[in-house]
């Protein structure tokens, strides 16, 4: 047998055959043929002394026994496994975000160590690292339940034993008043009075989303993704059924009934396409900027000679939640300013200030305080966005008043 190398990890591993490249090789490379025995069998090598070396060590590292998969290992299979599964679905950049901020602790704790020996006291201290940061009870429930179905995939995919699964759903979820955890707060609507000072300071097509999710209830994601093609309007009730929502993963139907007072914050962007654009928002402020124009024509710029023909960020064909919120955000600091956050201070007009957020009404007016209140708009309220409604329908939404 051939002398080991110094340095060999496990010495039940024969060494391999030691074949070293000459001089002569490097300069004029002939191929050869030569049979060597490893680990008791013969194998037979073509080509010079470099790729006879480069064989050997193949040979070793095929031979050689496979390390256990460590959690890092498993974390970053299963992340590529998401990516794969929720491609195409909507907002998957925000799940795919969510998913690597539960699996973020996992990592940092356990990364380095073998993925069969994580148990359920190890996800208890992972838990506590939720617990730790500030996460609410349903947060902390929301983040363990994204460990678990980790595992559960890495079980299904024979990566582990399915016991080491199974030994994690020994764990219950937090429940109400049994540990020091914070409850998540309720939200609220928001006052009509507030909705009705920001609405001025809204461009069209903002003010029309404003109002529709008011009069519907819908969440902002399906507002914003509304297209003409998507509303059944055969009836005196028209029915939106959109492409993608919340519960689409499950094979359910969304069903969103649309009154008239609806309709009429609707009708004015009818097309077949997305309702809301931003490309539109922004051609309109370009022609009002061009009416408004003091100087004469012949003189300075004319209308489209000073635009980019490329625009690295040109507008989008509709909004997103985030461009939606922070619409309303910089209506409400129109409405409500704020002295000291203004560029000529040193700050950012789009910021909200420490002072601004100490304020009783700012939980309220903020645009992710409206936000909050349409996602919470399918609750019946008195005072909010169902007080023109009558009665609920079978799809679970209520049918405003004619």
């Amino acid at each position: 047998m051939h002398p080991r190398p110094a340095g060999c990890p496990n010495p039940e591993i024969p060494a391999p055959p030691r074949v070293r490249a000459s001089r002569r090789d490097a300069l004029r490379p002939r191929r050869v043929s030569r049979s060597v025995r490893f680990a008791g069998e013969f194998h037979a090598l073509h080509g010079s002394g470099r790729a006879l070396a480069c064989q050997c060590r193949r040979l070793t590292a095929a031979d050689a026994p496979a390390t256990p998969l460590s959690v890092a290992e498993l974390l970053l299979r299963y992340l590529e496994y998401a990516e794969r599964h929720y491609a195409g679905r909507r907002a998957v950049d925000a799940l795919l975000a969510k998913i690597k901020t539960a699996l973020r602790p996992v990592r940092e704790l356990y990364g380095s160590q073998p993925a069969a020996s994580f148990d359920a006291k190890a996800l208890m201290l992972v838990r506590q690292r939720y617990i730790d940061a500030g996460h609410n009870r349903d947060t902390v429930n929301a983040k363990i339940g994204v460990v678990k179905r980790c595992f559960r995939w890495a079980a299904r995919e024979e990566l582990i034993d399915a016991s080491a699964y199974h030994a994690l759903t020994t764990l219950d979820g937090l429940r109400r008043g049994g540990a020091a955890v914070p409850e998540a707060k309720p939200v609220l609507p928001v006052a009509d009075e507030a909705i009705e000072a920001v609405l001025p300071c809204l461009s069209r097509q903002v003010r029309g989303l404003v109002q529709l999710q008011r009069y519907s209830g819908m969440r902002p994601g399906e507002a914003v993704t509304i297209r003409g093609i998507d509303i059944d309007r055969s009836e005196g009730v028209w029915f939106y059924r959109p492409e993608h929502h919340k519960s689409d993963l499950q094979g359910k139907t969304r069903v969103i009934a649309l009154g008239p007072h609806a309709q009429a914050a609707v009708m004015p962007f009818l097309r077949p396409g997305y309702l809301f654009s931003p490309a539109d928002e922004e051609r309109e402020r370009l022609a009002a900027r061009q009416a408004a124009r003091r100087t004469p024509m012949h003189v300075g710029n004319r209308p489209g000679t000073n635009r980019r023909q490329h625009r690295r960020r040109p507008p989008a064909d509709r909004y997103t939640v985030r461009t939606y919120a922070q619409a309303i955000e910089r209506a409400c600091l129109k409405v409500w300013p704020v002295a000291g956050s203004g560029p000529a201070s040193g700050g950012s007009s789009t910021e909200p200030s420490s002072r601004m957020k100490n304020r009783p009404w700012w939980p309220q007016a903020s645009g992710v305080g409206l936000v909050a209140f349409f996602q919470s708009a399918r609750r019946m309220s008195p005072y909010g966005p169902y007080a023109h409604c009558a009665s609920v329908t079978p799809f679970g939404l209520a049918t405003p008043m004619t």
